[in-house]
């Protein structure tokens, strides 16, 4: 009798067991009901064949994207035609070419010079009677249908990570490579599932040229939109307690900041087309100087210290944008100091047995021994040997020491140079040491009377005086304006 129970007993285990991790995954995973998570993870991934889902093929209308750049470029030159008085009809023909009719015989040379200004992504035809056709240069359209492809493929990934699909498919396939297969295993509401794919957004900025104003019809100009121009409505503030209302704005048709992806658009574009969009920009808006000569950057190097600026960046004009890496190149100064070592800091990690840094000092023309940095590029075993090399000078150090007005030296939060900028927490506290020690550091900029970033320890100076650590050693730089920067760029 025993026997037969437990046999029971185990068929029905082996029956629940089965079960559990055979039909009911696949049918809690079809008709949403209850699964443990530890049995999720463990469940075979079904494929579409085996467990039903989606199966999408898009295209993508690459055509667009070309357009939106046709329509760009020609505004851009109706644009600059208009500030160089230049009359002439700007007509785009299809999504690659846009042609410019009317333009003066006498005027036809500062025409070509202004065309100059659209010629890096289109071709300028052979003009006659005043009439020339620009088309989108083959290279172009094949980076901007590219472009549009990726995006798009991007923008779906997101969305689809949106419905928590397990194991989706998102590839772009078709002869042209413009299309995108979307498959996704389980999903049963189809029409909501292409309904958060294929549904578009874009951000896009136009420049406001009138408004607003309380009425549509005060935009209007002999009845009729000004050409190139759309009426668009907004919510107007209103004073506290009132109600907001409608008002109406002129802004351009061609937006001034599309919602084109520019990460794999080379640097030399992604700086057009930022110039191109802050071209109207005025104070305190400011668009950084750039520029190809290596001449121009070298007095930039120096120049720009004087309003306390670091240095200058040099890019690679064919570099792509890459999110979190620095793939630029810095360009800062690099000069040497002779400075008094007065002091130093234990290191966070050995107290009482690693030098953390050193701290350093210059003295001004009336005698008196300035904090100035310090500097703590050292290796660990050479942080020991310090330890034992600065020891002699700590005997007696506190008694005549010029920074004595800031001690009790250790555990007294004011410092040389007052609490840390970066870390309000951080413990600054310090040993003194007797002024005898005299050390060469690299620095790349003074900011006031002081280092402005840590220093790298080159030598000892055992021939040099203290006395002689002096300001008048460093190098000056002229003080400059940002706004004398800013406007020679």
């Amino acid at each position: 009798m025993n026997n037969l129970r437990w046999k029971i007993v185990t068929v029905l285990a082996v029956f629940i067991i089965f079960f559990a991790v055979g039909p009911y995954p696949i049918l809690a995973a079809r008709y949403h009901l209850p699964s443990p998570a530890w049995l999720q993870e463990k469940q075979l991934k079904l494929g579409l064949d085996l467990k039903g889902g989606v199966h999408l093929v898009l295209r993508v209308q690459t055509e667009d994207a070309l357009r939106l750049e046709t329509d760009l470029e020609s505004e851009r030159l109706r644009d600059v035609l208009r500030t160089a008085n230049i009359p002439a009809n700007v007509v785009a023909l299809n999504s690659t070419q846009f042609r410019v009719d009317g333009v003066p015989p006498a005027q036809d040379a500062a025409f070509r010079t202004a065309a100059n200004e659209v010629q890096t992504n289109f071709e300028r035809g052979s003009g006659s009677n005043g009439s020339y056709t620009f088309t989108m240069r083959p290279n172009i359209q094949v980076n901007l249908r590219g472009e549009a492809v990726v995006q798009a493929r991007q923008t779906i990934e997101r969305r689809v990570n949106e419905l928590g699909v397990t194991e989706p498919q998102i590839a772009q396939q078709g002869a042209n490579g413009d299309e995108i297969l979307v498959q996704l295993p389980g999903v049963t509401d189809v029409e909501k599932a292409k309904s958060i794919i294929q549904s578009t957004g874009t951000l896009e900025l136009k420049i406001v040229e009138q408004g607003p104003v309380p009425t549509r019809e005060a935009l209007l100009q002999n009845g009729q939109i000004p050409q190139g121009m759309d009426i668009v409505p907004g919510v107007s503030g209103g004073a506290p307690g009132e109600a907001a209302g409608t008002v109406y704005y002129l802004v351009r048709k061609v937006a001034a900041v599309t919602g084109r992806d520019l990460r794999s658009a080379p640097q030399v574009e992604r700086r057009a087309l930022l110039e191109r969009a802050l071209a109207r920009a005025t104070p305190p808006l400011h668009l950084t100087p750039m520029t190809r000569d290596a001449g121009v950057a070298a007095e930039w190097l120096s120049r720009f210290e004087g309003a306390g600026l670091d240095g200058v960046m040099a890019k690679r004009a064919e570099q792509t944008y890459q999110p979190d890496k620095r793939t630029m190149l810095k360009v800062k100064h690099q000069r040497t100091a002779d400075c008094v070592v007065a002091g130093f800091r234990w290191h966070k990690n050995g107290p009482g047995t690693l030098i953390g840094s050193l701290l350093l000092g210059l003295y001004d023309g009336a005698g008196k021994l300035h904090h100035v940095g310090v500097t703590s590029s050292f290796t660990a075993a050479k942080r020991k040997e310090l330890v034992a090399e600065l020891s002699p000078l700590r005997e007696g150090a506190a008694e005549e020491h010029p920074w004595r007005e800031w001690a009790q030296w250790n555990g007294d939060q004011r410092m040389p140079g007052g609490s840390s900028r970066w870390n309000r927490g951080k413990d600054l506290s310090w040993e003194p040491l007797r002024i005898e020690r005299v050390c060469e550091v690299a620095y790349d900029h003074l900011q006031g009377d002081r280092f402005r970033h840590a220093t790298t320890f080159q030598r000892w100076r055992p021939d040099k005086p203290p006395a002689e650590c002096r300001y008048d050693q460093l190098e000056e730089t002229p003080a400059a304006e940002l706004k004398q920067i800013f406007a020679g760029g």
